[in-house]
């Protein structure tokens, strides 16, 4: 299998907690890739103004979620397929520095 990751100059500046920023970052990206599924995977990571907030875009070409799941992703405990300890992690340290995740 062929994996391709690129990570666009990300031209805005966001300041948040560094450590918590990667932990989360970390933990899409090894989902990520944990679930490729293809011949080609593809992981795609920029940065884009909307105007009113500075969105950090992580995509990826992989299996995806069901539609039937996609409003329940981010309550707490949920999982598809994952480690519920890891998504646990990931979700309370959102909650603690009350990030804001949702779907672009």
């Amino acid at each position: 299998k062929k994996t391709i990751i690129n990570i666009h100059d990300i031209e805005n500046v966001i300041y948040t907690d560094e450590k918590w920023l990667t932990f989360i970052l970390s933990q899409i990206v090894q989902n990520a890739i944990k679930y490729f599924d293809k011949q080609e995977n593809k992981l795609t990571i920029y940065s884009q103004d909307n105007g009113t907030n500075i969105l950090l875009v992580v995509e990826d070409n992989g299996c995806g979620i069901k539609a039937s799941d996609l409003s329940r992703v981010f309550e707490k405990g949920f999982t598809v397929q994952i480690e519920t300890r890891q998504m646990q992690r990931v979700w309370d340290c959102i909650y603690r520095k009350n990030y804001a995740i949702g779907w672009a």
